[in-house]
């Protein structure tokens, strides 16, 4: 029943193709700019910005950014557009991933810090306040600290995947970076093979 009114929906939606156009444009700068540090970047991403401006609808999904990717859910958040924007293609309804990350929030208490489950008790990372409060989360630079959390978070990394993880951390979360651009960075590496299109304010 609940696939059924999603489908209905998408198939009702007509945008306007010249809007859908500088959309398009302003999505495709932006994940030019977060793949350029992706060796080859995304053609799946790149394939989707084209199906997206063809005509094809947006299944979006979105965060605020954080430390380390922020909570567990976000991924979550991003995985489920990648499988609804699947199953509705897969329906004959052209589909495609789009994840909004919110740089624009204020509260940089409430980003700078993420807690890993390890060795079976909570482990906390946290990044000290640089610059002036009150700006966009988006906008404020990591700073020196960057380098040494991310060698404390690679280090608690095991298992298969664990270093490829740990070298997505190190290339994403570097001291000259924002909250905005690692964040970003993050997952346009984690999803690169999904096409996740990736969608902000500034960064």
């Amino acid at each position: 029943m609940y696939k059924r009114q999603v489908q209905d929906v998408a198939r009702s939606l007509d945008y306007p193709a010249e809007r859908r156009k500088e959309v398009v444009a302003a999505l495709r700068d932006i994940n030019h700019n977060l793949a350029a540090a992706n060796p080859g970047g995304s053609t799946a991403t790149e394939c989707n910005l084209e199906r997206l401006e063809n005509g094809a609808v947006a299944v979006v999904s979105g965060q605020q950014v954080g430390l380390f990717g922020g909570p567990a859910y976000a991924f979550y958040k991003a995985l489920s557009a990648i499988r609804m924007a699947e199953e509705l293609t897969e329906a004959g309804i052209n589909a495609v991933p789009v994840f909004w990350m919110a740089t624009e929030d204020h509260d940089l208490d409430e980003v700078r810090h993420v807690s890993w489950f390890h060795a079976g008790k909570l482990t906390r990372f946290e990044l000290p306040v640089e610059g002036m409060p009150g700006r966009p989360v988006g906008r404020v630079k990591l700073g020196a600290a960057m380098e040494a959390l991310v060698h404390s978070a690679s280090e608690l990394l095991t298992g298969a995947g664990s270093e490829r993880v740990a070298r997505i951390l190190g290339e994403s979360y570097r001291a000259e970076e924002t909250y905005g651009s690692a964040f970003g960075k993050l997952f346009a590496r984690v999803f690169a093979e999904n096409g996740l299109i990736l969608s902000l304010i500034h960064i």
